[in-house]
């Protein structure tokens, strides 16, 4: 039986090896980047994000969790990709619930800045002046007419919902967050389409969010990973994203 000193010694060498290949990756990271350069390849890439964490928490095994792996990976993805270019976050932002999924994705190297309105992000984004927009999910029954502005602004802007935060289901979760972006989203094999309709329904959908009696558009999610949606005649209909399903934390 191994001594409680070598055991330190041993998770002493572990926490080396982990930091050297952190290091590595970085350093890959900053290949990335100047390969992105050359091929005028995004940035943002959630999808690719979405597709690294399923492989993970798939071969994880207790008591490593998948919130844990979430937590971790997100830091390091988050890290690899502000070696890239500094990435700057507006968020809207209700509550403290909110903050902390935001924090979450971010990690400690995006810098997030808060608004006081939904709009605000939005004009942020269309400026360039922030690269990502993060606010209240379309699920989270708040202000419909703040998902039926981004509708009436999306297309002429190329705005895109690209990814839901956080990308994992947990348990008893009330509280997810969008992210958007001038910018369409990677198909990762395990996807959702979003679509805005106006008019009649005649097809049926994973789920149709009605934003309520003083917004135009519905909300319609689909299976798969489509930009476009056969709708009834007369019926007007708008493709404003794509995003990877939620990852199982089973």
């Amino acid at each position: 039986m191994k001594t409680l000193e070598e055991l330190r010694e041993e998770i002493d060498e572990i926490d080396t090896e982990l930091h050297n290949l952190l290091e590595r990756r970085i350093k890959i990271g900053q290949e990335v980047a100047t390969a992105k350069k050359v091929n005028s390849g995004f940035n943002l890439r959630p999808g690719r994000e979405a597709q690294i964490l399923r492989r993970l928490i798939s071969r994880s095994t207790p008591p490593l969790s998948a919130t844990s792996i979430y937590r971790i990976w997100r830091e390091i993805l988050s890290a690899n990709l502000n070696q890239q270019t500094q990435i700057n976050a507006a968020v809207y932002l209700p509550s403290r619930d909110y903050y902390n999924l935001a924090q979450d994705y971010c990690g400690s190297s995006s810098k997030i800045i808060e608004f006081s309105m939904f709009e605000e992000v939005l004009d942020q984004i269309t400026k360039g002046e922030a690269h990502i927009g993060m606010v209240p999910g379309f699920w989270d029954n708040l202000d419909g007419r703040c998902w039926d502005k981004f509708v009436e602004v999306s297309e002429e802007n190329g705005l895109k919902v690209i990814s839901l935060v956080p990308m994992i289901k947990r348990q008893g979760a009330t509280k997810s967050l969008v992210m958007i972006a001038k910018q369409k989203a990677e198909e990762t094999g395990d996807d959702s389409s979003l679509f805005a309709i106006k008019g009649e329904i005649g097809e049926a959908y994973n789920d149709v969010i009605d934003l309520g009696p003083d917004c135009n558009w519905k909300l319609a999610v689909v299976d798969g990973y489509t930009e476009s949606l056969k709708v009834p005649e007369g019926t007007a209909c708008l493709h404003i994203g794509n995003f990877a399903n939620l990852i199982s934390a089973s």
